[in-house]
């Protein structure tokens, strides 16, 4: 009985077998920073399709790559952005760069391979894990403030039409037995990500053009919007005819989830509608005899807008063997990179780890007694506390306080836990307030707040708004222009050299309501009340959290 054949690789068969050896080592250099970036991400709701999109990319990439794609320039441009966003991420203590960085390594990864159906690059697949980038400047809060005012003006019309009696106020629609908010998970913002994610996904897996991809990723929004939009109507409508609460539990579940797996349905048939009008038009003129021109008009369909049905393949050569020199030489330098960005991105963790203490939130966190019974000229009236979902826009857990002077009255609460810079205003616009001024309040520098004026008009209600924000480590967390890109930029660079990746943070409020516009005495009297109720708060926490 002869002894089986062993069969041994040479080192030309190397660079061919084990070609992502190098990208695999670079990514190895990114693990710090996004093991950070990708736990904070995974707090965003909408963002928690991300490890799928991951999944999609590299299953895809594998099935269909075939050869090395000689463009050895761009590959190494890439990797060069990579490499300059990562080490820029570790300078300024940025996860979100290395992140960014990690998307342009991918991108190489896939420019580097042929498909094996068309020869082509592969570069198209990158769209699955750009999904995953966070979106810079708080881009997505102003996404889900225009979803939930669309998605409630809009069943607010057809509410209308339909003969149900309500009263809109922003994303409040009061009905005579009952006051339904719609919020982030009613807006369509964690459907529209999902649904974005879905459409990029088909187009990938189909491979379709430009143009086809364009309009079936516009259809994902479309569907998204107005999916939700029949989603606010079934609730509203259920609790008006048959006073039928479906806005928690099991049924609200329920219904988010139907009408999820309908707009997704619609977007697949949606791409095969399309196909009706983007198949290739044949060129009628070539099957004539003695006819050696084409139809320029069909050419040029074909060429933009026509997608493929079917693909040949070109251009699959083989690893030319002088390969193995370049590849032990990216091997060498990946992995000194990947050393390099892992010893970079050290002192951001070790910083982390001095500043973040065992600290707890929970809605023991305060008591009534975290404050005096007279804070700044005002009076102790009621205590109340409040415990949400754990994804709440407004927190999960709510300690609040009201007090009273001698002509208004004055809630003071503490909000916990976000996630960075929460956005207190669109709290506020939600509920039927207009903001009418807001502004940086700056009157303790080292802890600024925004000061906020607020207006009903319709209803002759005036509000005053102070919120600031601190960490579990105590530290004050500065409010950026939240609307503004390069305000954000710049606030990231004045706080160098603190470590910035997004931390927890816990808000203090203070909310006063007028039938009149506030006066000036009455602006300093509320921020005096915050100014010194956020103090105490910080105090009291610190003291229970530890």
């Amino acid at each position: 009985m002869s002894a089986p054949e062993i069969h041994i690789e040479s080192s030309e068969e190397l660079p061919s077998r084990f070609w992502w050896l190098p990208f695999l080592i670079l990514f190895v250099g990114h693990l710090p920073f996004l093991l950070s970036e990708y736990s904070t991400t995974w707090r965003q709701t909408h963002y928690q399709f991300f490890p799928f999109a991951f999944i999609a990319f590299f299953s895809l990439l594998w099935s269909r790559q075939h050869s090395r794609n000689l463009r050895p320039k761009l590959v190494l441009g890439l990797v060069i952005l990579d490499l300059l966003m990562l080490f820029t991420g570790a300078v300024v203590w940025s996860p979100w760069l290395a992140s960014l960085g990690l998307w342009h390594l991918l991108l190489a990864l896939a420019v580097s391979r042929k498909d094996k159906d068309t020869g082509a690059s592969l570069a198209y697949l990158a769209l699955l894990p750009l999904l995953t980038v966070r979106l810079p400047a708080n881009t997505d809060v102003l996404i889900i403030r225009t979803l939930q005012d669309l998605t409630s003006r809009v069943a607010s019309n057809v509410l209308n039409l339909a003969g149900c009696l309500h009263l809109r106020q922003g994303n409040v629609i009061t009905l005579p037995s009952k006051t339904l908010l719609v919020e982030e998970a009613c807006s369509g913002v964690q459907s529209l990500f999902t649904l974005l994610f879905l459409a990029v996904l088909i187009c990938c897996w189909k491979r379709r053009r430009l143009f086809h991809a364009s309009l079936v990723l516009v259809s994902g929004v479309f569907f998204a919007g107005f999916m939700n939009v029949i989603r606010v109507i079934i609730i509203v409508l259920a609790e008006h005819w048959w006073q039928k609460d479906l806005t928690a539990g099991w049924p609200h579940d329920m219904i988010g989830y139907t009408v999820l797996v309908l707009a997704a349905g619609l977007v697949y048939n949606f791409d095969y509608f399309l196909l009706g009008f983007t198949a290739p038009v044949p060129d009628s003129g070539l099957s004539k005899p003695n006819v050696a021109y084409r139809n320029p008009c069909v050419a040029a369909f074909n060429q933009i807008f026509a997608t493929k049905i079917e693909h040949t393949s070109r251009g699959l050569d083989s690893v030319p063997p002088d390969q193995t020199r370049w590849w032990k030489l990216s091997i060498i330098c990946s992995s000194v990179f990947c050393v390099v960005g892992i010893a970079a991105q050290a002192p951001a963790f070790f910083s982390r780890s001095e500043r973040s203490s065992n600290f707890t939130t929970n809605l023991n966190l305060l008591t009534e007694s975290a404050l005096d019974p007279n804070v700044a000229g005002f009076v102790l009236q009621t205590y109340n506390e409040e415990e949400r979902g754990r994804g709440d826009i407004a927190g999960q857990f709510s300690n609040v306080w009201v007090f009273h002077d001698r002509n208004m009255d004055v809630t003071v609460s503490c909000d916990h836990l976000f996630c960075g810079w929460h956005d207190l205003r669109m709290c506020y616009t939600g509920i039927g307030w207009q903001v009418s001024d807001s502004k940086l309040d700056q009157s303790e520098p080292e802890w600024q707040g925004m000061r906020v004026r607020l207006a009903k008009p319709d209803l002759g209600s005036y509000g005053l708004l102070f919120f600031s924000f601190f960490t579990p480590s105590g530290d004050p967390y500065q409010p950026p222009d939240t609307n503004d890109a390069i305000q954000l930029v710049q606030h990231r660079l004045r706080t160098l050299p603190g470590f910035s990746t997004v931390p927890d943070t816990i808000q203090c409020q203070t909310f006063a309501e007028s039938p009149i516009p506030f006066t000036e005495d009455q602006v300093d009297s509320v921020r005096g009340l915050h100014l010194q109720a956020r103090r105490r708060i910080r105090d009291a926490a610190l003291s229970q959290g530890s």
